[in-house]
């Protein structure tokens, strides 16, 4: 059986981690095994030292053992550069962003359509900004008219082998429904991100008919249902729809 897994680079050290501290077959089996990966997160270590690089596992499976493949995807582009229009600007989001996106993120009908409807909690919410933080792709978007925070939003899951990224994790305020904004941050993130990938997906929960109509009126192309697995939250049925550079303006 063959899967292939995309993860962050913390991602992957936690992986270890787990390998190193959890797994009695591994230390029982595959005592070769645990030492080649301790060695190779040392030299990941060494070897990956900036943002936004990421890299794939591959697992090869069997009853007894398995042997792991590590492919490096590296980019050479940011996934989490400040962009601005005059009406709205994306900034990376850090740690001390958490209180006053909790504020937007802490009113129920926000969630309404989303697949976890809770996030309105503040302990599950502390789940979904860790995530986004793991994320290294995530933003806070401030509305430049008001200076309020609007919402977030992320690039995330780039994928080498198809020059495509993802766009989503997006929640706004609901002051800022049925207007501009929302509009002009897609525009602006894949404005940027078409300078280096071909291919833009974005996954949207399946009963959230205001996030699909938008992606319908940006063009989007609907691709149909996948489950999605999400940090430290239930797995949930969504919808994916692709936007093609060819086909961008």
């Amino acid at each position: 059986m063959d899967k292939s897994v995309g993860l962050s680079f913390r991602d992957f050290r936690v992986l270890i981690s787990i390998l190193a501290e959890e797994s009695a077959v591994l230390k029982q089996r595959s005592p070769i095994l645990l030492k080649i990966l301790n060695k190779l997160e040392a030299v990941l270590v060494l070897f990956i030292k900036e943002k936004n690089r990421s890299f794939k596992i591959n697992f090869l499976c069997w009853p007894h053992f398995f042997i792991t493949f590590v492919k490096i995807n590296i980019m050479d582009f940011s996934i989490q550069p400040i962009l601005e229009t005059h009406k709205v600007r994306l900034v990376p989001l850090q740690e001390s962003d958490f209180e006053r996106l909790y504020q937007v993120a802490s009113d129920p009908l926000v969630w309404e359509q989303h697949p976890n409807k809770n996030r309105f909690q503040k302990d599950i919410f502390r789940i979904f900004f860790d995530g986004a933080l793991i994320s290294e792709g995530a933003f806070i978007i401030i509305d430049k008219v008001s200076n309020e925070v609007a919402g977030s939003t992320r690039f995330y899951s780039y994928d080498e082998d198809e020059n495509s990224i993802f766009i989503g994790y997006t929640f706004y305020g609901r002051k800022f429904w049925g207007g501009q904004l929302n509009p002009i941050v897609k525009k602006m993130m894949l404005d940027y991100i078409f300078q280096y990938v071909d291919l833009v997906k974005f996954h949207v929960g399946a009963e959230n008919w205001r996030s699909r109509k938008a992606m319908e009126k940006l063009g989007a192309e609907f691709k149909g249902e996948v489950m999605v697995a999400y940090h430290g939250e239930p797995t949930k049925q969504n919808v994916e729809y692709w936007i093609k550079k060819e086909n961008w303006k």
